[in-house]
């Protein structure tokens, strides 16, 4: 039985991470810690099995960067 995702589990996912620390160097965030997990988040859900096949996952899907 699939079930689809909707905006309610995207927040929920956003809010599991909220008091996660950014490691990353404040220079070169082009993204927000919390989008870049939900979508890495996502794309396992759909398959993607690291780095390079959840580039291709959201290349296939609509999740752009802007």
């Amino acid at each position: 039985m699939s079930r689809s995702l909707d905006q309610d589990d995207v927040v929920s996912i956003l809010n599991y991470f909220q008091e996660l620390e950014d490691p990353r160097c404040h220079i070169n965030r082009k993204h927000l810690l919390g989008d870049l997990l939900v979508i890495c988040v996502l794309a396992v859900i759909a398959g993607a099995d690291g780095p390079r096949s959840m580039a291709r996952c959201c290349e296939r899907s609509a999740w752009r960067f802007g």
